[in-house]
């Protein structure tokens, strides 16, 4: 009985995983537009990066520098909060168990 019980186990997880991992390749992965909007906003922050990049700091006074350092500041934090979700290897799988079990 115990074999049994392990066959059928062993049949259903494999007929559970194996025409996903099949669909997967056919299902073609789509990606949003960017809206027009964000990527004007993001090449003009790009330029004026590579415009503070190439500027001559040197010949800048310390209260130059100091307002400089604080626009850098809020670039980053402004990229930082962009938003999006991330999620870690063990919550990904965790979810997928809690999934499996619930279904």
């Amino acid at each position: 009985m115990k074999h049994l019980t392990a066959f059928l186990l062993a049949a259903f997880m494999l007929l559970n995983f194996i025409p996903t991992a099949v669909n997967a390749n056919t299902v073609a992965a789509k990606t949003p537009p960017t809206a027009p909007a964000d990527s004007t906003a993001a090449t003009i922050v790009m330029a004026r990066l590579t415009q503070i990049m190439h500027l001559d700091k040197k010949a800048l006074s310390s209260t130059e520098k100091k307002a400089l350092r604080t626009e850098l500041r809020t670039i980053k934090n402004h990229k930082d909060l962009s938003g999006g979700v991330y999620l870690s290897a063990g919550a990904v799988l965790l979810i997928v168990i809690l999934i499996i079990i619930l279904l």
